[in-house]
């Protein structure tokens, strides 16, 4: 079987160190290690075809304070409505370390100790932002 054209792109694009995480492409044919993507910011120019300004540093008003566990809450990036378009903020994207298990709660941190996803789904709600990418590699 072989892969369609943007299969192969992706394929091609993981090969590279410094998009997989200095990971090559060969361990996606393999079940125990998969490749990672190493820089978001260009595989979503690169691969999925968005334009760079979309991806936008959050404001001030996409950062949640967790007073009661002294914790706050931000995503790595927003994304905008498009040039001209008014409107809210479409998505917020939290990008976490390969290999995060998005559904384990963090034991290690003094603050809330609730897993990736329930902080990013809290963070979601308190924004009033309705779509929310979660990326762990």
């Amino acid at each position: 079987m072989s892969a369609g054209p943007q299969q192969q792109r992706l394929i091609e694009w993981l090969a590279s160190p410094a998009n997989s995480g200095g990971r090559p492409a060969a361990p996606l044919q393999t079940r125990d290690q998969a490749a990672c993507i190493g820089d978001f910011g260009r595989f979503v120019v690169d691969i999925l075809g968005w334009a760079e300004e979309d991806l936008q540093p959050p404001p001030a008003q996409l950062r949640v304070w967790c007073l009661e566990y002294e914790e706050e809450l931000v995503p790595t990036w927003a994304v905008a409505p498009g040039p001209g378009e008014p409107g809210p903020w479409l998505m917020l994207v939290q990008v976490l370390p390969a290999n995060t298990d998005l559904d384990r709660r963090d034991l290690r941190t003094k603050g809330w100790r609730a897993s990736p996803t329930t902080k990013f789904e809290h963070l979601l709600r308190e924004t009033k932002v309705t779509l929310g990418l979660l990326v762990n590699g």
